[in-house]
């Protein structure tokens, strides 16, 4: 077992499922079962963008990354249970997200081996980098609404999520692409803000977030002697 990516997969599954929500808010729209169909699409693309950066496992790593997933979602439901409620209708429907994300992670780490193999591109690093920032702000936010905090104490936690977002996703590329792995908070900017009309915050939000995740990027990079030796293996579909 990869515990990394155990750790990593779990934050990437959770980011998938928090991009959903934000995503159906933006386009105002919150179909019947959409919470379940949030929790397959997270659970199918976390799977994919860990199969496409390491050789994991396809039934051990993302099995261990769904379960870490909701044994976070479960210790903030022990908190304010009404909060999480609202998305799996009760114990029925949590039992259900379950099983539909351990099932879409396994099948997402299996077709993406099957049919992508393992080599991260920039489009690959900036996906697991907007992953890997979704969950991180979840967790934020969620602690946040716990203590009862205000919004102005969000934004150094944010800030600070931002640049480990992209320390992470540098620390698991095997080629220096700062700008790719924090790529993704662009993505998360254009979906928060889509919609609400304040351009003016959009843009400043897109460059800040940019270069703040960039900064983690390019500190991971240097500091750390040694990256994921597994990724650099060539792709088993291109030999």
């Amino acid at each position: 077992m990869r515990w990394r990516w155990v750790g990593l997969g779990s934050l990437a599954i959770l980011g998938g499922f928090y991009l959903f929500v934000r995503l159906m808010l933006v386009l105002q729209a919150w179909p019947d079962h959409a919470a379940h169909i949030g929790f397959a699409s997270a659970g199918l693309v976390g799977g994919a963008t860990m199969a496409r950066h390491a050789l994991i496992v396809p039934w051990r790593e993302p099995v261990g990354a769904a379960f870490g997933a909701i044994a976070i979602v479960v210790g903030f439901w022990a908190l304010e249970p009404r909060e999480v409620d609202l998305f799996v209708g009760g114990a029925p429907g949590a039992l259900l997200a379950i099983a539909i994300v351990i099932g879409t992670a396994i099948g997402g780490a299996a077709l993406a081996r099957r049919y992508l193999g393992t080599r991260p591109t920039r489009v690959a690093s900036a996906l697991l980098d907007v992953q890997l920032l979704g969950g991180i702000l979840l967790v934020i936010l969620a602690l946040m609404t716990v203590m009862h905090a205000t919004k102005n104490a969000v934004i150094v936690p944010v800030l600070f999520g931002t640049a480990l977002a992209g320390f992470l996703t540098q620390a698991v590329t095997p080629v220096r692409s700062v700008w790719a792995c924090s790529g993704g908070s662009v993505v998360l900017v254009l979906i928060m803000l889509t919609g609400s009309g304040q351009w003016g915050q959009m843009l400043a939000g897109f460059g800040i977030l940019w270069l703040v995740g960039a900064l983690g990027a390019a500190i991971a990079w240097r500091v750390l002697p040694t990256r994921d030796p597994e990724a650099d293996v060539p792709s088993a579909r291109l030999r």
